[in-house]
């Protein structure tokens, strides 16, 4: 939603891609919904007592296929986000270092979900370690 408001604060037309800015929020919002389905169907799959191993296995795919939908998106989301902070270079200097922190904060954020996610995957646990 962040990048949505952005875009129309920041630059000249309320545009990026010729993709109107309350539209970057209803399609990323829509996106993270199907994967958030996507994942939640898998884990239902995958879940409960007595299943053999092939369905169990079926949904565990499925998830992790929502899992990388939604990594696949988070990457879309950079290049976005890299290509809106060259329009405001171009467009309007004077506001970059404006954008640029809110930028940051974004991709800090996108770092942290995805560490989440290789973590949770790699570890089996949801994100959260023994170790602690």
């Amino acid at each position: 939603m962040v990048m949505g408001r952005m875009v129309y604060n920041f630059t000249s037309q309320a545009r990026l891609f010729g993709i109107k800015a309350w539209r970057f929020t209803l399609y990323f919002v829509l996106l993270d919904i199907i994967a958030f389905i996507v994942q939640a169907g898998g884990a239902i799959i995958a879940s409960g007592q007595d299943k053999p191993q092939h369905t169990v296995l079926l949904g565990l795919h499925i998830y992790m296929g929502g899992v990388g939908f939604q990594e696949f998106f988070v990457l879309v989301f950079c290049y976005i986000a890299f290509r809106f902070s060259q329009q405001i270079k171009r467009e309007n200097p004077t506001r970059l270092s404006q954008a640029q922190l809110l930028l940051y904060a974004q991709y800090a954020v996108l770092v942290l979900i995805t560490k989440f996610f290789t973590d949770a995957t790699n570890n089996g646990t949801n994100g959260v370690s023994d170790d602690a």
